[in-house]
């Protein structure tokens, strides 16, 4: 009869043993694929990151570039059109006929 019990314990304890070997195993496989989710994860948001401080390098020179005199001066001159003080403005006034004919001929 003992050597029953002791089979029986043993074989209890082996399936004890063989249950957590499984499951261990399961969470391990777990884990990993979750690790290599958050790993792409990772990587997709250092090349934003890249991304977005190229950007920003970008903005900060067009900044800097608009703040300078050469930048001021060109908007002054085509937005504004302002012209220096010994400068002598020249007006194709054929190009507005051409314009103006157009319209006719049409």
């Amino acid at each position: 009869m003992e050597k029953r019990k002791t089979r029986k314990k043993i074989k209890i304890g082996h399936l004890f043993i063989l249950a957590l070997v499984v499951y261990l195993g399961i969470t391990f496989i777990n884990q990993q694929s979750a690790i290599k989710t958050l790993e792409k994860e990772k990587l997709q948001k250092q090349q934003e990151i890249e991304k977005l401080n190229s950007e920003i390098e970008d903005i900060e020179e067009k900044l800097k570039y608009t703040d300078s005199l050469e930048y001021i001066e060109k908007m002054a001159r085509e937005e504004l059109k302002m012209v220096k003080p010994d400068e002598i403005i020249i007006i194709d006034t054929n190009k507005s006929k051409d314009k103006s004919n157009k319209g006719i001929d049409n």
